[in-house]
């Protein structure tokens, strides 16, 4: 190993002197500046605030650094456009014009706590759904027994 470095410092690699974990690291940071870089500053930004409440809630200040805000928008941004694609390609596969829920839990089927969150979201959705048609339901029987008795009161006074 000590020779293979001195002959790696003198070629001018350094990859050698970091360690595995160092190294991929490094390669990831080194993967977020260049999406940073490759997003332009006037494109629109469609979680700018969303992210600011999240970074508020885990302890960050009310008003975050904007090239912050920047740089976990585009690696967001990066994230669903993959899984997207992902679930596009199970989408083409099966011949389908348009994209389900399926589609979107085959691409997250091997992060087991996202694809929670998609099932949890759907229960809710359902109970969600479900109230709205109770409230509804209730609010309509009013009217229908003030209906009823508007046509019995003209029942009566025609028959008077």
């Amino acid at each position: 190993m000590g020779r293979e470095a001195n002959e790696n410092e003198e070629k001018g690699d350094n990859t050698a002197l970091l360690d595995d974990d160092t190294y991929f690291f490094v390669l990831s940071l080194a993967l977020v500046m260049a999406i940073y870089k490759k997003s332009s500053k006037n494109k629109q930004r469609y979680f700018s605030n969303d992210l600011k409440a999240l970074l508020y809630a885990f302890g960050d200040s009310a008003a975050p650094n904007a090239e912050t805000i920047q740089t976990l928008e585009d690696v967001l941004t990066s994230y669903l456009i993959d899984v997207l694609m992902e679930a596009n390609k199970v989408r083409q596969i099966q011949k389908r014009t348009k994209l389900k829920v399926d589609d979107i839990e085959f691409a997250l089927r091997k992060d087991a706590v996202k694809l929670g969150r998609v099932y949890d979201l759907q229960e809710m959705d359902k109970q969600i759904t479900m109230a709205k048609k109770m409230f509804d339901e209730e609010a309509e029987k009013p009217e229908r027994d003030e209906g009823k008795r508007k046509k019995r009161k003209r029942a009566a006074e025609e028959s008077s």
